[in-house]
């Protein structure tokens, strides 16, 4: 019939619970249950004659590497500024009194709130002047709570250690080499 009202017979729609599917479900439950028993079973507490092993200490926060006569071994490149994903840290480049062809950081920032302690600052730093240190944040100048200086992130080399005496492949080696002693 032209221009008048079709009527379509339609069959009544189930609900949610007409159209949930048992066996996916519960083939997704047997799984779990698997798996929760297995992980269970891994998370058992270890024999009491091994002995547990010791937690490695924690790590410090980044500082600046201080030659022997008290200056910073920072050349203000730049780059643990650029590498650092939380930006904690600032470069301000200056000039070298002692040496005018030569930069130094005229300030030098860091933020130790928003510090991730990851050490991509340490690894792009191409004169091995900012470590990661043993040093606790609560020994720097300032006690961590502000942001730190240059004169308060000056470290001495010879409180830093194994970090800054080798290059980077070889301080790998020693590091094992000692964990392996211990």
């Amino acid at each position: 019939m032209p221009g008048g009202v079709i009527e379509v017979d339609r069959c009544e729609r189930p609900g949610w619970l007409g159209r949930l599917d048992p066996w996916p479900l519960l083939a997704t439950l047997c799984i779990a249950l698997r798996r929760g028993r297995a992980t269970r079973k891994r998370m058992a507490a270890p024999p009491h004659d091994e002995p547990l092993a010791e937690a490695a200490p924690p790590r410090g926060v980044p500082v600046l590497v201080a030659e022997p006569d008290g200056r910073p071994r920072c050349v203000a490149c730049g780059l643990c500024e650029w590498a650092c994903p939380a930006r904690c840290l600032s470069v301000l480049p200056g000039e070298d009194p002692a040496d005018p062809a030569s930069r130094r950081p005229e300030r030098f920032t860091l933020d130790p709130a928003s510090c991730l302690l990851c050490g991509l600052c340490e690894e792009a730093c191409p004169e091995a002047a900012i470590v990661m240190s043993p040093v606790p944040i609560a020994d720097l100048a300032g006690g961590g709570s502000v942001p730190l200086e240059l004169d308060a992130l000056l470290v001495a080399a010879d409180r830093l250690g194994v970090r800054v005496a080798t290059p980077r492949g070889e301080r790998a080696a020693i590091e094992a080499s000692q964990e392996e002693a211990r």
